[in-house]
């Protein structure tokens, strides 16, 4: 994919954040020029940038994710003892809907 003009970058910038599946491009030089604003979308936005040098990517800058956070939730999740649920699923969801769930 070819990199964005200098002009389309802002606005593409700041728009990254509606589209989850798409990721920002950014040329080494722009990234030179403007790190601390790409940096700063990247943490606000949560999107990676992809970093192109003459057209080729390079390196790609993501979010910090905090993996000590992640590993407390997946271990409170694995040690969740199943329930025997009485019914059908639908009526399970209905249930947990009426609650709030």
């Amino acid at each position: 994919c070819k990199p964005l003009t200098t002009t389309h970058k802002v606005r593409t910038i700041k728009r990254t954040i509606y589209m989850k599946d798409i990721p920002m491009h950014v040329t080494m030089a722009d990234l030179n020029k403007k790190a601390n604003t790409i940096i700063n979308q990247v943490a606000e936005s949560g999107e990676a940038i992809m970093i192109y040098k003459h057209g080729k990517p390079i390196a790609e800058i993501r979010p910090y994710q905090d993996d000590v956070k992640t590993h407390q939730a997946l271990d409170f999740l694995m040690n969740l003892e199943p329930i025997p649920v009485k019914g059908s699923l639908e009526s399970v969801i209905e249930q947990g809907r009426k609650r709030g769930l």
